[in-house]
C-alpha cells in the first residue's frame, strides 16, 4: 500500500473510509526526529500491505488532533474501520511500530 498524505481534517476522514486498517503518523511541519522516522515508518509500511499508511500534519488536522487528545509528535494512531483502537506517543524504536502494526491486524482478524 502506498505512503498517502491527508492534507486536512477531510482529507484524512476520506483516507479512512477508504481503508479499512490504517495507521496515522500525526507529523509536524518543523519536526526534525519526524523526518527520520518518517523514513523507518515507509520501510515497515511496505511490510504491511493491507493496511493504509497516512501522514498528516498534526496542525493541518486539528480536529482529529484534539478529538484523539494528541499533544506532541510524531505519534501513531492504528485504525480499523474508522476506529482508532491502537496508539504510539513519541518516538518508538522499529519493534515497537511492528508491535503496533500487529496489534491492529489482531484487532482486525481477531
Amino acid at each position: 500500500m502506498e505512503f498517502l498524505l491527508a492534507t486536512d481534517d477531510q482529507a484524512l476522514e476520506a483516507a479512512l473510509a477508504r481503508c479499512r486498517l490504517a495507521v496515522v503518523f500525526f507529523s509536524g511541519r518543523q519536526c526534525a526526529v519526524c523526518v527520520n522516522f518518517e523514513r523507518m515508518l515507509r520501510s515497515i509500511c511496505r511490510g504491511y500491505r493491507e493496511v493504509c499508511c497516512i501522514k498528516a500534519y498534526s496542525e493541518s488536522v486539528l480536529s482529529h488532533v484534539k478529538q484523539l487528545g494528541i499533544f506532541g509528535v510524531p505519534s501513531l494512531v492504528g485504525y480499523v474501520d474508522g476506529r482508532p483502537v491502537a496508539r504510539s506517543v513519541g518516538l518508538p524504536y522499529a519493534p515497537a511500530v511492528n508491535m503496533l502494526m500487529a496489534s491492529l491486524l489482531r484487532a482486525a482478524h481477531g
